[in-house]
């Protein structure tokens, strides 16, 4: 089983309300390259995610780019896969938006994470749909996608049974999406277990949704197809 490598940790650092960004970054990330070179040899990690919705929480796009870009000139395409989750614009964007506009072609993957908030049918329809509008249109053609089901505890939306019957049909369809699509490249179901109390792990009356997950972490070990968020 192998993970991706939290690599924005060299290049900045987010407090939970402000960025700073590391003006010795360069120095910083060439120091880290031996380490990050070995784990990639020892197969331990597919590559680096840049950072977790970092543009939606106020980095620049310009800083976003520069973090890519710095991996992927130590890291050419093929030695690595360089993923990303964020915040995709769509429809008109103001200069202000909290969103990615541009996919840099330095990119493999990336994905955008929406989840419920009520107990509706065809939700992830409603996300197909969004990828559809707002993220494959900007893609390159080596470029592909990530899509993140909801595992975790919603007691706003109904109680932990309630959810977790909704989240196993929810599971069922991205999977079933994941298959028909070949842009595809992972499914990272958010969360199995985290600080926030709210992971699937702790959702009561959750067996069959436990089940459904945990069988497919196992199918996916050896093959680098999929990563279990949290775990």
């Amino acid at each position: 089983m192998r993970f991706f490598y939290p690599a924005g940790q060299f290049f900045c650092q987010f407090d939970g309300h402000h960025w700073t960004w590391y003006s010795d970054y360069q120095s910083r990330w060439n120091a880290a390259v031996p380490k990050l070179t070995k784990l990639l040899k020892e197969r331990k990690i597919l590559g680096f995610v840049t950072g977790d919705e970092a543009v939606d929480k106020g980095l620049s796009t310009d800083h976003w780019e520069t973090i890519i870009n710095t991996i992927r000139s130590t890291f050419p395409r093929g030695k690595a896969i360089l993923y990303t989750n964020d915040y995709i614009c769509g429809g008109d964007v103001s200069p202000a938006s909290k969103c990615i506009n541009h996919i840099p072609p330095a990119l493999d993957w990336i994905s955008s994470a929406t989840y419920r908030t009520d107990q509706s049918s065809g939700f992830v329809d409603s996300i197909r749909d969004s990828y559809n509008d707002h993220i494959f249109p900007k893609l390159a053609s080596h470029q592909k996608v990530g899509i993140i089901p909801q595992t975790e505890i919603a007691r706003d939306i109904c109680d932990d049974g309630c959810m977790a019957q909704l989240e196993l049909q929810d599971a069922k369809e991205f999977m079933a999406w994941a298959k028909s699509d070949s842009r595809v490249a992972l499914i990272t179901p958010y969360l199995w277990n985290g600080g926030t109390g709210t992971g699937l792990q702790l959702m009561s009356h959750a067996d069959d949704l436990k089940k459904y997950w945990q069988d497919y972490g196992r199918s996916t070990k050896h093959t680098g197809n999929g990563v279990l968020n949290g775990a």
